[in-house]
């Protein structure tokens, strides 16, 4: 009896240390993300996605808006995982799944969207806060019953919002539809699905406290400090504000229900029937790293909008699961370069939420953020991305950001490697070993040898010295750092005598081959409704096109019938652009190297373009007396016969009209021509055209046109 109970326990044992490896195993293959770098659409090109220009569609038109700012994403493991739970829902009723289509919006907020054409929109911060499977069938039930039983509703629904009593009355039908979604979706999906019903003891806390980091984490000094430099005290909050509960808001004015009147009617849904199912019908290891490519990709989201403080807290608390991981180091670094460039340009409120508004832990960064000057922040992140060249020296976006810190440094900023101590903040010095550093110069014969032969000499602390004159103390005894910084310093002396060797020359060389995205007229009428722009880019594309055929440039005009031809190759280059474009808008600035053009310059040198081109033409009414009609007042005694045709001038109607143009240099990740037109005469079409095409001359022959 005695070895039949050794065997079994020694069996036991075996099993459990299998079990655990194994274990051990399907964790890391969950959280094995490595090689993380951006989310793209794969396989074949939706239905819906394939003709354009003959829809009519609204809720296609928006995806199509979605996909031009590289927001929208279909096909891929995220896709996948949401459109099977959608096939376990739906198994007793394939009618209304083959009228729904699932896609996964790049957007970090919670939040979940069905629009009329059955187009399924998930955000990706949903995706990256929700805690289990059963929670997600849950909420895509409540989205699919908002088809069946309320799309139809208000489709020809007119109402318009004229006082506050209507809203408040329109707000209300709204809210009971939210529950009668949450109690349809229970009912008609979710208990006859192999989900569990107690598993959704949290999807309202998901809700509720979605506009919260990933989790919460203590925020320590030790993440921005060092043995070398301290900040001040006063740059860190001994306490940070409280989360508030809103679980129980007064909810008259809000499109859904409050969540303590939700919960409510989940538990007594749950008390009334017996849970069988399981929290998880798929993989959990799949969930997890589902979960986790959708928090990334969020990262890459808050980096876009340059939304600073939310991918700093995040990023840290991602680095706690996945230390040393080559994205999130990267994206770290760029994180502190984007906010040090809007510090330096005096814009960090349209970057940075104000710490008072914030609750929790990440409220420490955003205090932090806030308090720091341009000096730190410059500095800060020189810090963080020579760590991260050390790791990726190949790294051109890395390269290129670390070549502007030094720029801002020296140009911005005044400073050089002299300013900065060779000596910790609060370092007791030997003063021995500091006169056996300094250099003897006295053997050589003349000045010319000892300037020659002088060794930097050592910088010692002073009393006028602050936080910033430490914070290089140990990246200045490196010699690729100094490299580095001499290489920098070397380009800004020869920046100027560039300038004046590229007067005249050309921009573009033979071959080079243009991109023009999204050529649009947007013309301004007063008299209409909310003054909404009528967009029409017939005349302007023409002009350019003609423009560069008659100048024999190379190119490819991107617009809206580009849609009606393309497959998911040319979908993922337009998200590309897309994503790049909304980068670039979020700043007024043009020394800056965008988050996003770490893609879309390899995406679009691998297309063989060279040069992307911006072309905007904006017309509004102009006031009625302008300065071309007071020439016609001033000339009129002089010039009778002409007066019959400049009095039809005078009164015809004044429109101002502006033309932006940008070209942005791929291989050089930098704007190298940016220009503003502007007329108010009455026609001014000619005019602007003229100067379209006296700048694409410029731009290919480095001179102006000669006037014979």
């Amino acid at each position: 009896m005695s070895i039949i109970f050794k065997t079994m326990k020694k069996n036991i044992f075996i099993f459990i240390f299998i079990f655990s490896i194994f274990s051990l195993f399907l964790a890391r293959a969950g959280n094995d993300i490595s090689d993380f770098s951006r989310l793209k659409s794969n396989g074949e090109l939706p239905t819906q996605l394939k003709n354009r220009s003959n829809s009519d569609d609204p809720g296609t038109k928006y995806l199509f808006s979605l996909a031009e700012k590289g927001l929208l994403l279909y096909g891929n493991e995220l896709n996948k995982y949401v459109e099977n739970i959608a096939d376990i829902l739906l198994k007793n009723d394939p009618k209304i799944r083959k009228q729904l289509n699932f896609y996964i919006v790049k957007s970090p907020e919670v939040n979940a969207v069905i629009l009329k054409n059955g187009a399924v929109l998930i955000n990706i911060g949903l995706l990256a806060q929700i805690t289990n499977e059963s929670e997600l069938a849950f909420i895509l039930g409540h989205e699919i019953i908002h088809f069946t039983e309320h799309v139809k509703k208000y489709e020809n629904d007119k109402t318009k919002i004229t006082s506050l009593n209507n809203y408040i009355a329109y707000q209300q039908n709204s809210r009971e539809d939210e529950l009668e979604a949450d109690k349809l979706s229970l009912e008609r999906y979710f208990i006859k699905s192999p989900y569990s019903l107690e598993a959704l003891n949290n999807v309202f806390d998901v809700l509720m406290f979605g506009y919260l980091p990933f989790d919460e984490i203590p925020f320590p000094r030790t993440e921005v400090e060092t043995e070398f430099f301290k900040f001040p005290d006063n740059y860190f909050l001994q306490n940070v504000k409280e989360i508030r509960n809103r679980n129980d808001f007064i909810d008259t004015l809000s499109t859904h229900p409050n969540i303590k009147k939700r919960q409510q009617f989940l538990e007594n849904f749950l008390e009334k029937n017996i849970d069988n199912g399981k929290t998880f019908v798929q993989d959990e290891i799949l969930f997890i790293k589902i979960k986790n490519l959708a928090r990334f990709e969020c990262i890459n989201s808050y980096l876009t909008i340059h939304d600073y403080d939310n991918a700093i807290y995040n990023i840290f608390v991602l680095k706690k699961q996945f230390p040393n991981n080559k994205f999130l180091e990267i994206a770290e670094a760029a994180a502190y370069y984007g906010f040090h460039k809007h510090k330096t340009n005096g814009n960090i409120s349209n970057v940075l939420q104000e710490y008072k508004k914030v609750e929790g832990e990440k409220q420490q960064i955003a205090y932090f953020l806030q308090k720091i000057n341009k000096k730190e922040a410059n500095l800060f992140a020189i810090r963080k991305l020579y760590d991260v060249f050390q790791k990726n020296k190949t790294n051109k976006f890395v390269e290129k950001m670390i070549d502007d810190c030094f720029y801002d440094l020296i140009k911005e900023n005044n400073m050089l490697l002299t300013d900065f101590s060779d000596y910790a903040e609060n370092e007791i010095i030997d003063t021995l070993s500091v006169q056996n550093q300094t250099p003897d110069t006295t053997e050589y014969k003349d000045k010319y040898s000892r300037i020659k032969n002088k060794k930097q000499t050592f910088v010692y602390p002073n009393i006028k010295f602050k936080t910033v004159n430490y914070m290089l103390v140990d990246l200045k005894r490196e010699s690729l750092f100094i490299s580095l910084f001499e290489n920098s310093r070397s380009k800004i002396e020869d920046e100027e005598q560039l300038k004046i060797a590229a007067v005249g020359k050309p921009i573009l060389k033979k071959n080079d081959k243009i991109l023009v995205w999204m050529p649009t007229y947007e013309a301004i009428y007063s008299n209409e409704s909310n003054k909404k722009p009528k967009l029409n880019n017939k005349v302007l594309k023409s002009a350019i096109n003609k423009s560069l055929k008659s100048l024999k440039i190379e190119n490819e005009i991107i617009s809206e019938n580009y849609f009606d031809k393309f497959n998911t190759e040319k979908f993922n280059q337009i998200a590309t652009i897309g994503s790049w474009m909304v980068d670039l808008n979020q700043t007024d600035f043009s020394r800056m190297q965008l988050y996003q053009s770490q893609w879309f310059n390899e995406e679009m040198l691998k297309s063989g373009f060279q040069y992307l081109n911006l072309v905007t033409e904006n017309s509004e009414k102009a006031k009625f007396l302008t300065g071309y009609k007071y020439n016609i007042i001033y000339r009129a005694p002089l010039c009778w016969p002409t007066l019959p045709i400049d009095l039809i001038f005078f009164f015809l109607p004044n429109r101002d009209k502006n033309i932006n143009f940008y070209l942005y240099d791929i291989q050089n990740r930098e704007i190298v021509v940016s220009s503003n037109y502007n007329t108010e005469n009455i026609d001014a079409t000619a005019y602007i055209h003229k100067n379209l095409y006296d700048t694409y001359y410029l731009i290919k022959n480095g001179k102006k046109i000669k006037i014979k």
